[in-house]
């Protein structure tokens, strides 16, 4: 999770957590903190994570796995935190453990061109709250994390071979 969110953000060591810091904007999903495993924050150390997000006109706000870090939740409880979600969480060691899946009426392709890359960035941007049109920024993001070993897929309703176009974007997947 951490070695994700801090190859393309501005990142901070504040006491036990590393704050990212989107460059690009203040969307709540690419601009958090993790906490080491077995941290043990201070309240100051609370104080400072929210101050340091405000700093940058971002929402203080963490991810990541109340067992490996047990500690944390009560001093950022006592900061005024509130527990958002606590969410299933998935993985996959990279592309070669992609397992191929047909789904009758869906057709997954890998994106080739910047047309493909814009389009899987407009379907993240919407899933992630983004407002706005994509960017050839977020283009370049989707490349980069593709050429550092991510997955990018995009999903779409079959075309005949004859019309073997890209399928429009639905889903960005990285790892």
């Amino acid at each position: 999770m951490l070695a994700n969110a801090v190859r393309w953000r501005e990142s901070l060591r504040i006491g036990p957590f590393t704050a990212t810091f989107d460059r690009d904007g203040d969307n709540r999903f690419l601009n958090y903190a993790v906490p080491d495993a077995g941290a043990r924050p201070t309240p100051e150390e609370a104080d400072e994570l929210v101050a340091a997000y405000r700093a940058r006109a971002r929402f203080p706000r963490l991810e990541y796995i109340p067992q490996l870090a047990p500690d944390v939740e009560p001093v950022l409880l006592a900061a005024a935190f509130e527990v958002e979600g606590r969410l299933p969480l998935m993985t996959c060691a990279g592309p070669a453990e992609v397992r191929r899946l047909e789904v009758e009426g869906i057709e997954l392709v890998a994106p080739n061109s910047d047309e493909d890359f814009l389009g899987a960035a407009a379907v993240q941007s919407e899933a992630y709250g983004g407002e706005g049109p994509s960017s050839q920024r977020a283009v370049d993001s989707l490349r980069r994390a593709l050429a550092a070993g991510g997955v990018v897929v995009l999903a779409g309703t079959p075309r005949p071979a004859s019309r073997r176009e890209r399928a429009p974007a639905r889903l960005r997947r990285t790892g």
